[in-house]
């Protein structure tokens, strides 16, 4: 699904832009625009990554949840081993 375009003016720093109008200059980016909403992608997803890892790095603190993935370890650790002994992945 591709989102409605808006245009926002930014400023950077003239070393930035150079270095990117170089790499649409040899063609190995096509534009600024497509440059600029793939870098901000990229943050975004890595932001949200961080996130993520921030919530189970608390999970991993929570002594209920602990007790309830050992017993869930616990439970399938016989049927990995079956798995394990007959070649199944």
């Amino acid at each position: 699904m591709t989102s409605r375009k808006v245009s926002k003016s930014i400023a950077i720093s003239q070393d930035i832009l150079h270095e990117i109008e170089t790499s649409i200059n040899s063609g190995k980016i096509g534009n600024l625009d497509e440059f600029v909403e793939m870098a901000l992608r990229r943050e975004l997803e890595a932001r949200r990554q961080t996130e993520i890892d921030a919530e189970l790095a608390e999970m991993a603190k929570d002594p209920d949840y602990l007790q309830e993935v050992t017993q869930l370890e616990s439970e399938f650790a016989e049927a990995d081993w079956e798995a394990f002994e007959i070649g199944v992945n």
